[in-house]
């Protein structure tokens, strides 16, 4: 038993982990086995004795010693009343090995749904985000360790001590899987961990960048909002993916970071701008670009950015495209953003009615704009209220809030 209780710690001390401290064991044919071989007493007290040992190895947080325990020693009881429900008293019969089995797989489940449980609790995240990550990284170990449960057992059952030799390379071979797993795991928590703290400092500067844009002038700050919450429905109206319609989103809230570059006589006090201010006005996409090219974390939004002031014609700004070579979601900008120019409050330009900017940009749809992108505007605007069509209540941090929920999603989801 002592002997079964240091090969199930030296076990535990190189099985996956999903949290720091807290493991999900792949050593189900060492914790298994003596549930068929001695009995469901013996069973426990091994698996407990083996976790106690694989503590002292790696020292983790007495209160994932309490977790590891509960997620091993409550479905190994719960297995060892299955395998004695069945009436099974030995594997060296077909009737055995499937009670067996069925004990196995009872255990494996329930140490997975009380893992899940325990780690959504601690840190969060679903019940069900925590199952889907767990069998995304342990399931083909997981299956693995089924089968070596189910083998082992009755090898040493059939064949005694020789059985029981092979049994002992066969675990070591077993334990050194295991290790590469842990391994593997290991490396992806570290890389989920940077790439975490990368797009939260990503999303940090840029937050800080339309906070400052903000108190530079708000208004800017107010049309990027607009923006931004157009480009999306002008998107999800053109049958765009989610995907898609959240990069759009994007790129339409942070269009205009390069007016940084821009004089302040324009962006801060609002005067109109000269042939000089035009000038550096034009910069703007360019410098927008230049900011966010090396934030990985947004994508494509760099080249929609750098792209928003093309015109299907080939004599837009800064590349000077044309028809398709422009970015589709750069053309939805455009739209949005020239939309709102005219409609929006605190504009140089004479305030425009929603039917004028409509009439203004059909009128230029085929030329400066996409005729596709400027009828989906049309739809979208079907049945709005003045608020909506003018976004006099747009604020950027309204916007935020959604980009945050967008990056939070994809931390979630990323494999």
């Amino acid at each position: 038993m002592l002997l079964a209780s240091l090969t199930v710690a030296i076990g535990e001390s190189f099985v996956p982990r999903l949290m720091p401290g807290v493991h999900l064991s792949t050593g189900s044919g060492l914790l298994l086995a003596p549930l068929a071989l001695l009995d469901a007493r013996s069973a426990v007290v091994i698996a407990v004795l083996g976790v106690l040992g694989g503590y002292l190895v790696e020292r983790y947080r007495p209160a994932a010693l309490a977790n590891n325990l509960a997620v091993t020693v409550m479905p190994l009881a719960v297995a060892g009343v299955v395998f004695e429900a069945l009436g099974a008293d030995s594997v060296r019969t077909a009737t055995g090995v499937l009670a067996f089995a069925a004990a196995s797989a009872v255990f494996v489940a329930l140490h997975v749904l009380l893992f899940a449980t325990i780690t959504s609790a601690e840190t969060g995240e679903p019940f069900r985000t925590q199952t889907t990550s767990m069998l995304r990284t342990a399931r083909v170990a997981m299956l693995i360790d089924f089968a070596f449960a189910v083998g082992l057992t009755y090898l040493i059952a059939q064949a005694g001590w020789a059985g029981g030799a092979i049994a002992a390379v066969a675990a070591g071979l077993q334990l050194h899987g295991g290790s590469l797993v842990a391994r593997a795991n290991d490396q992806r928590l570290r890389a989920e961990a940077l790439a975490r703290a990368k797009t939260a400092l990503s999303w940090g500067i840029i937050s800080a960048l339309l906070g400052t844009l903000d108190a530079r002038n708000p208004n800017l700050a107010r049309h990027s909002a607009a923006v931004a919450r157009l480009s999306r429905r002008i998107a999800a109206e053109l049958g765009l993916s989610e995907h898609d319609q959240d990069v759009v989103h994007t790129a339409g809230l942070l269009h205009d970071i390069g007016q940084f570059a821009s004089a302040d006589r324009v962006v801060v006090d609002g005067a109109s701008p000269s042939p000089e201010d035009w000038r550096g006005i034009r910069e703007h996409p360019r410098v927008g670009y230049e900011l966010l090219r090396e934030m990985t974390e947004f994508g494509p939004v760099g080249e929609i950015v750098l792209h928003h002031h093309e015109r299907v014609d080939g004599r837009g700004y800064p590349n000077r495209l044309a028809g398709d070579e422009i970015p589709l979601a750069s053309r939805i900008v455009h739209v949005a953003e020239a939309y709102d120019a005219m409609t929006g409050p605190g504009t140089y330009r004479t305030r425009r009615s929603s039917l004028e900017a409509l009439k203004e940009l059909r009128d230029h749809a085929g030329r400066q704009f996409d005729p596709a992108v400027v009828d989906a505007l049309h739809r979208v605007l079907r049945g709005t209220d003045h608020a909506f069509r003018h976004s006099d209540e747009a604020h950027y941090r309204d916007e935020l809030d959604v980009e945050r929920r967008i990056v939070d999603q994809r931390m979630v989801a990323r494999p």
